[in-house]
């Protein structure tokens, strides 16, 4: 049984997908994508469990690469964080529902669809930069958000 937290350094780990993904380890566990690291997910909605699972974007950034017809949801607080820059890849959905701590500066968004469901999903402080080349980005929060 694997333990412990995984960092995606420059690579790409693909996984199918599950609501509390053993990918990673049991229990509570942090994965880190940094230098273009990428997380594929493929094949099974990933709706990670609170308090199982947390991801980092770090230095060089990392990648949600998410097949069509699948979607990532991260409902809680703990779950998102990192200072690096986020790229949303592929044709399916990264879903951010709460108030994260993420400060990186750029959000890429490629292909498919980023869904913020809070207004501070991508951090509450500092100016973001999203860039959509190819991608959708999806509001659903009813607070008030500032642009510009």
């Amino acid at each position: 049984t694997f333990t412990g937290n995984t960092v995606i350094d420059g690579g790409g780990v693909s996984i199918d997908g599950s609501a509390n993904p053993t990918e990673f380890g049991t229990g509570a566990t942090t994965v880190t994508l940094t230098n273009g690291g990428r997380l594929i997910v493929r094949s099974t909605n990933m709706d990670v469990t609170a308090g199982t699972k947390s991801f980092v974007v770090g230095a060089g950034g990392g990648t949600f690469d998410i097949a069509s017809g699948v979607s990532v949801t991260l409902n809680d607080a703990g779950q998102f964080s990192g200072t690096g820059d986020l790229t949303k890849s592929g044709a399916g959905f990264l879903i951010l529902g709460a108030a994260y701590t993420y400060s990186g500066a750029n959000v890429n968004v490629t292909a498919g669809n980023l869904r913020l469901d809070s207004a501070t999903a991508l951090g509450g402080t500092g100016g973001k930069v999203i860039n959509l080349s190819g991608g959708n980005l999806q509001l659903r929060s009813t607070a008030t958000t500032t642009f510009g």
